[in-house]
């Protein structure tokens, strides 16, 4: 029996995405395979559910050896855009004519 360690930034079940698709398949296909799966989660869009509940709904839908969920404590999508505007402005300044609100003909 192998031992493998998935990481990722997506909660695989329930699917709603891509991403989350190809983990859930891909957990399914190593479950088929008899391997000893343990699984990490860095929740990073789905700040709403609580990184218990997810571990809850995780080990009821897969078999694995153990769960890890933590919710990713730098990247949550309420502070990515603020950052990235700040990292814009203080690089070329708050009148650039390429964004959006400074823009007149927008």
């Amino acid at each position: 029996m192998k031992n493998i360690l998935i990481v990722t930034p997506e909660i695989p079940y329930p699917a709603f995405k891509g991403n989350q698709n190809r983990i859930h398949q891909t957990i399914k296909l190593l479950e088929s395979l008899n391997c000893k799966i343990s699984l990490a989660i860095l929740n990073s869009n789905q700040k709403e559910r609580k990184s218990i509940d997810v571990k809850k709904d995780v080990l009821k839908a897969y078999k694995l050896s153990d769960v890890i969920v933590k919710r990713h404590p730098k990247f949550s999508k309420d502070n990515v855009f603020s950052a990235l505007k700040k990292i814009d402005e203080s690089l070329f300044g708050t009148d650039r004519i390429c964004t959006q609100e400074t823009c007149p003909y927008t």
